[in-house]
């Protein structure tokens, strides 16, 4: 049987000569964790670390598996084997497109394609349509019900022009709501954005946190964000699909555009690509409006890049010298907030005029059978004609030396080892920044101080005997205070007003989806009984500063600026310097594609828990004490069950 697939498979991708090859596969796509999990068992050679990947590297990794998987002794009377072949070959076939040239359909996707050429150069053109969404209802031991949707009609263009430039549009609208539950606000500073009288001193731009909340005359002065919680959905789990604004449905009109979709919602957006592949793959070059995700040891698990992290339009470049030296570097527009209902009135003026950033990457890989290291810098800078941040090969923390201290900077590395077959350990480490680079002082004050801003990760990942596709993975991921953050600059070239660097793209983290001054403990269990299926069971304690209420913790959130002249002085006690949110979630998750019954529907599932309470300690904000469980009007404990059906109708 299995054979006959395999005999299927390579027919259709051999017949499909004109096939879309060299666009990516969005990030979220399952294949990913299927190559994963086939590379820690040696299946397949290494996988790159920066993603999304084509279809053609895709195509050519599945091919691999699928050899090797035949190739297993006994796989014929192995149920694990068979099931892991039949997988594989699924994936395969939804990849591979058997039309003939000229103009055919499929019910499957409510597409066609129509393929061409313009002399002696192919060209082709692929009509998709396919809705998808979810509904999910949060129910709280206080009595709060919250329920969110999404729905969206998703119609693609996407085709070939010749063998080594492919193209993708996409563009999504649809309804959805999502309420939240406010918190309180956040204080975030004053020194920066306050409006001076002409002639009038700034007398609270360097003034030293932290703040003395009885001084009225100082207090009020303080700019606040509120704080919200996502109730309808699994928490740290909800990124938006839409992009821009919404429109309320009771407000449809030209200036009706809503920053938040907390009622039944019009919503819309776009994404496309351009991306071109030379050289077996060996030179990649793309320009898109898309997700990805970097540097990642395992499937959202980055601290520079993460998979969470909001699209954003970028040209990329992948330079593969050798099968163990690769090169990657990315320059992009980020997107500002557009959540006023977030900042109030935190700003004098509008999101937009202070949002206004490039984002530029570098990393190098070295990856072996056994090891892999990659390391590289980042950058989040004003826009303006600074074409050097784009080139890779230059560094970016020693490019901001030639030009001036207006950007903000970090380095990263991962490290992991692999034992085919067994697992694979990884560490990986982010720094945002650090004052200083002598060992001993730097050992003495790293995990003390709040100027020593960074973030880090250990983990785990190994393969699970008897069922198909199984892994169970363990990580541990710290996020000090004022990590993401940055403090506001004014004056930079081409710009004389104040401008935020945080490293946040729409609102949310380029990196991490954990906020500052955060740790999580994450456990998950997964396998695929069925070609057609995937189960998996998921723990996580995240513990995390209290960002609103009478003690909230300084630097617990991405708006958080580390005050200029205190910034040297300031410590850090994880759980011993005021409130912290404990925040335990269990979630049952499974999907089934429907498609063997002819039925062109993937369905997906989601059972969680949800069990909140907060600490505190009897020392003022900001000085170490002993915390201990607390359960008060501001920081009440909170017990939750959250369903989440998921579905996708028409998709490939």
């Amino acid at each position: 049987m299995k054979k006959n697939i395999f005999v299927l498979t390579a027919l259709l991708f051999f017949s499909s000569i004109f096939a879309q090859t060299n666009t990516t596969v969005a990030v979220s796509d399952e294949v990913y964790q299927i190559l994963s999990n086939a590379e820690m068992r040696g299946l397949c050679s290494t996988l790159a670390t920066v993603r999304p990947y084509t279809e053609k590297y895709i195509l050519a990794k599945l091919d691999e598996i699928l050899t090797n998987l035949e190739n297993l002794e006994g796989a014929r009377n192995s149920y694990k084997s068979a099931t892991e072949y039949e997988v594989v070959a699924r994936e395969k076939e939804r990849f591979v497109r058997n039309y003939e040239k000229g103009f055919k359909g499929d019910w499957r996707t409510l597409g066609f394609r129509v393929d061409g050429g313009w002399g002696k150069i192919p060209v082709s053109l692929e009509f998709n349509n396919s809705i998808s969404g979810f509904i999910s209802d949060g129910v709280y031991s206080e009595g709060g019900n919250y329920f969110g949707y999404e729905i969206f009609d998703n119609v693609s263009f996407k085709g070939d022009i010749g063998k080594y430039v492919s193209y993708s549009a996409s563009g999504y609208f649809g309804f959805t709501k999502m309420p939240l539950e406010k918190m309180g606000n956040y204080d975030i500073g004053y020194w920066w954005y306050d409006k001076v009288k002409e002639g009038e001193d700034d007398d609270y731009k360097d003034f030293a946190a932290p703040f003395d909340k009885n001084d009225a005359e100082i207090y009020k002065n303080i700019r606040r964000v509120n704080s919200f919680r996502n109730r309808s959905y699994l928490p740290y789990a909800f990124s938006k699909y839409w992009g821009g604004n919404v429109w309320h449905l009771g407000n449809m009109n030209a200036g009706g555009l809503e920053d938040w979709c907390g009622v039944d919602s019009f919503a819309f957006g776009i994404n496309a690509e351009i991306h071109a592949s030379f050289f077996d793959n060996r030179l990649e070059l793309g320009a898109a409006r898309i997700r990805r995700e970097w540097a990642a040891m395992d499937e959202g698990a980055s601290l520079i890049m993460n998979a969470k992290a909001r699209p954003f339009f970028a040209f990329d470049v992948s330079v593969h010298l050798f099968p163990f030296l690769s090169l990657s570097g990315l320059t992009g527009f980020l997107e500002f907030p557009n959540q006023n209902f977030i900042n109030g009135d935190a700003w004098p003026d509008t999101d937009s005029r202070y949002f206004q950033n490039v984002f530029s990457i570098g990393q190098l890989d070295l990856d072996f059978k056994y090891f892999h290291f990659d390391f590289g810098s980042t950058v989040v800078w004003p826009r303006r004609f600074d074409i050097t941040y784009s080139m890779p090969l230059i560094d970016k923390v020693m490019h901001q030396d030639v030009i001036g201290d207006y950007d903000n900077l970090a380095l990263f590395f991962d490290l992991k080892f692999r034992y085919p077959k067994v697992g694979s350990l990884w560490f990986s480490f982010y720094l945002d920044e650090m004052p200083e680079m002598n060992p001993v002082t730097v050992a003495k004050n790293m995990f003390s101080l709040d100027r020593y801003m960074f973030a880090l990760q250990a983990g785990a990942k190994v393969n699970l005997p008897f069922l198909p596709f199984a892994t169970l993975s363990f990580r541990y991921t710290k996020i000090e205070p004022y990590c993401y953050t940055h403090h506001s600059i004014n004056y930079t070239p081409w710009y004389a007003h104040y401008l935020s660097e945080s490293y946040v793209n729409n609102g949310e983290s380029l990196g991490y989806y954990l906020p500052p001054n955060s740790d999580e403990f994450f456990v998950r269990l997964e396998a695929r009984p069925s070609k057609f299926s995937m189960a998996a069971l998921q723990y996580q304690l995240v513990r995390h500063g209290a960002d609103f209420g009478s003690r909230q913790v300084d630097g617990s959130s991405l708006y958080s600026e580390l005050p200029p002249s205190a910034r040297g002085s300031m410590k850090k006690y994880f759980l011993k310097d005021g409130a912290y949110e404990w925040t335990n979630i269990v979630a049952l998750q499974g999907s089934y594609d429907f498609k063997q019954f002819a039925v062109p529907v993937v369905l997906s599932c989601t059972l969680g828990f949800v069990y909140t309470f907060y600490t505190d300690t009897d020392s003022a904000l900001g000085e170490k004490g002993s915390y201990h469980r607390i359960d008060t009007d501001e920081y009440k404990k909170t017990a939750g069950f959250i369903f989440t059906l998921g579905f996708t109708l028409f998709g490939r």
